[in-house]
């Protein structure tokens, strides 16, 4: 076999064993919070609806996962609701306008670690005074024993990384006390 003809099966076999990209899963987002936070006194219970939601990418399978718009949407309406935060029919006193900032993936490795930035807005919806205007930075790590495919492990990061996000969020939701409406 000449060289150039076992160069050429050696890159087939290396882009087979790649895979193609998966965009990020909702389910493996979704934060479902401990028994404490679902049953904790907060003005938010109940309350808060989902406005905006922006800055995701979508997966092309040829290159790298992403998270999209709506992954993001739906795992954190599903959080929020898993809590008991979320308002029916979008009727909530409070809404929640996000947007996906950055999602700073690596190229190669064997860790893959994904830090992702959220920017988060609540706002009464009666007043229209904001309550909370941050944005939250968290990584994560997905270790080669996670899975054996590069693309795998980037898609796990990725979900682990708006997971964090979206648990860190709730965390400062707890510590938020907005004062009440005269």
């Amino acid at each position: 076999m000449g060289k150039r003809l076992q160069c050429g099966l050696a890159l087939a076999i290396l882009v087979g064993l790649q895979g193609c990209a998966t965009p990020a899963r909702v389910d493996s987002m979704r934060v479902s919070g401990t028994p404490s936070q679902r049953i904790a006194p907060s003005p938010f219970r109940g309350n808060l609806s989902i406005g905006e939601v922006i800055g995701g990418k979508e997966t092309n399978p040829l290159w790298t996962s992403q998270v999209g718009s709506a992954q993001f949407e739906r795992a954190l309406e599903a959080s929020l609701g898993d809590l008991g935060l979320l308002a029916p029919r979008q009727g909530g006193q409070f809404v929640l306008n996000s947007a996906l900032e950055k999602m700073e993936q690596p190229l190669l490795g064997v860790s893959f670690t994904v830090t992702s930035t959220v920017h988060y807005a609540i706002t009464e919806r009666a007043t229209g005074k904001r309550l909370l205007d941050k944005s939250l930075t968290t990584p994560y790590t997905a270790e080669f024993s996670d899975a054996l495919l590069g693309v795998e492990r980037l898609r796990l990061a990725n979900e682990g990384a708006i997971r964090e996000n979206i648990s860190r969020f709730i965390k400062e939701l707890e510590g938020l006390n907005p004062a009440p409406a005269n």
